[in-house]
């Protein structure tokens, strides 16, 4: 007697299982009469909305937006679907409730198939979105004989296709791009040695095999709707796949180990409609190609730029070769920012930036020349870096007429370490907020950095406070409060 698909997905050895003890659960619970709860008065309609939220994820217009494994979303129609009957007919009719499919690793593909199917048709013709956990190699065969043929026959219904698998296996998730995809806004590809739940992770792995085995040049034929790329550790589609042009492409983020120069450059030309641009990688060789000026490059559109380490030494070496007239947020990440002195003179004139953040950096007295070009900035956040007492001095200055950034409204220092001979200074900028005194200046009307609101957040190991200038800062942080926020040790 052959078994429904839901009853084999209660059996599957899948972490939605657990399903199973929340039916048993409520077996057990005795019948009730519901009629007066004011919830059973709200029409199917309306249900359907409330139940939506529990299915929803991050929106792909977010820029940096990561699309990670949610297992709750993935049990969220089954559990609304198990509390009464008149829950399960609403919930089973709204086709968009099933839109999240979850592809976790190591799992029967007798139990992935019927798990698939059920899916496919309570969710109609509505977009999904397919998440893979992990592929690991040793489960590709099973995936390519049965969990990857079911996914290809809903192609046509794909919006975003997020995987992290291990190097062998990449060949085999790109070739389920290579033919058209008219929905699909979002595809976010990482190979990593091992599974991760933090992030990206930027490997040194050898991909010539995927390279061998792979065709790039049929890589996304057709996908009028793309909206958001992300490629993690996948260098063989970035040699062909820059020659073709993705209309609709707003969010462009590649994290490679090595990336030629030539193929970033190549990249930003011809897709010059992004709105936001992310390029990390641990080096950028100059090819051939590009022993000369890359060229005048457009982007009207950029909103926000992030570099990192190899990308930052392009524009280092080319500080006006891009034009981007709109960008408002700039994140700088492993590099020295002494040498982009040219780069920062260059947005300066050019650009609308607001927004400066800078991440995993030594700001040393070099520095200090090279960030002051920025005069315009309002946010500055400094994560994980070293300032020193010169640099500190700065930020903090009292004198008005001497602040490296007159505008700036918010400055954030988080796990930043500060130079000993500058805590001194930190306990100044503590006290001068008590008399934070007016909010601009009353010639020129423009606001000073006294009002800034400030989130000092130092490691206690590194601090150099002295028990007594905490207890004072704790004193003054309790007075001042909205004013600043020190946390301090």
């Amino acid at each position: 007697m052959s078994r429904s698909p839901h009853e084999i997905l209660c059996e599957g050895n899948f972490p939605m299982n657990e399903l199973r003890g929340d039916l048993v659960a409520l077996s057990l619970i005795p019948p009730h009469d519901f009629s007066n709860v004011p919830i059973s008065i709200l029409p199917d309609e309306l249900l359907c909305e409330i139940f939506s939220y529990e299915v929803a994820g991050p929106d792909d217009s977010q820029h940096g937006a990561i699309f990670k494994v949610n297992l709750q979303r993935a049990k969220a129609p089954f559990v609304i679907s198990t509390v009464c009957q008149r829950w399960r007919e609403a919930c089973c009719s709204r086709a968009k409730l099933w839109h999240y499919i979850l592809i976790p690793n190591r799992q029967p593909t007798e139990f992935m198939s019927a798990y698939l199917q059920l899916v496919f048709g309570r969710s109609r013709d509505a977009s999904l979105d397919i998440i893979f956990g992990y592929v690991e190699e040793e489960w590709i065969e099973e995936y390519e004989r049965q969990v990857f043929p079911l996914l290809v026959t809903q192609r046509h219904r794909w919006r975003r296709l997020v995987a992290e698998m291990e190097p062998e296996v990449a060949p085999n998730l790109l070739r389920l791009l290579c033919a058209p995809t008219a929905r699909l806004r979002t595809i976010q590809l990482s190979v990593q040695q091992e599974q991760t739940h933090r992030g990206f992770r930027i490997l040194d792995v050898d991909l010539e095999e995927v390279e061998a085995s792979f065709d790039a040049v049929a890589f996304l034929p057709d996908a009028p709707s793309m909206y958001c790329v992300t490629m993690v550790n996948i260098a063989p589609v970035w040699k062909t796949w820059h020659a073709a042009i993705q209309p609709s492409l707003q969010m462009l983020q590649v994290l490679q180990n090595v990336i030629p120069t030539s193929t970033l450059w190549a990249l930003l030309r011809r897709h010059s409609q992004v709105k936001f641009v992310a390029l990390h990688a641990t080096e950028c060789p100059v090819t051939s190609a590009d022993e000369h000026h890359p060229g005048d490059i457009c982007l009207p559109q950029l909103k926000k730029l992030w570099l990192r380490a190899g990308p930052a030494a392009m524009f280092m070496a080319h500080p006006t070769a891009v034009l981007m007239p709109t960008l408002r947020t700039l994140i700088l990440g492993r590099y020295s920012v002494a040498k982009l002195h040219a780069f920062f003179r260059h947005l300066h004139a050019t650009s609308s930036l607001r927004r400066l953040e800078l991440r995993s950096i030594t700001l040393a007295d070099s520095a200090v020349t090279a960030v002051a070009a920025l005069e315009r900035l309002e946010h500055v956040e400094i994560k994980n870096a070293f300032l020193t007492a010169a640099l500190f001095e700065r930020l903090v200055q009292s004198d008005v007429g001497n602040v490296m950034w007159p505008r700036v409204r918010n400055l954030k220092l988080v796990a930043t370490q500060v130079a000993t001979a500058a805590t001194e200074c930190g306990l100044q900028f503590a006290r001068m907020r008590r008399d934070p005194g007016p909010s601009s200046d009353e010639e020129s009307g423009d606001p000073v950095l006294r009002w800034v609101r400030c989130q000092l957040d130092l490691p206690s190991r590194n601090s150099g406070f002295s028990d007594e200038q905490v207890q004072e800062i704790a004193t003054i942080r309790r007075e001042v409060k909205a004013i600043v926020t020190l946390e301090l040790p």
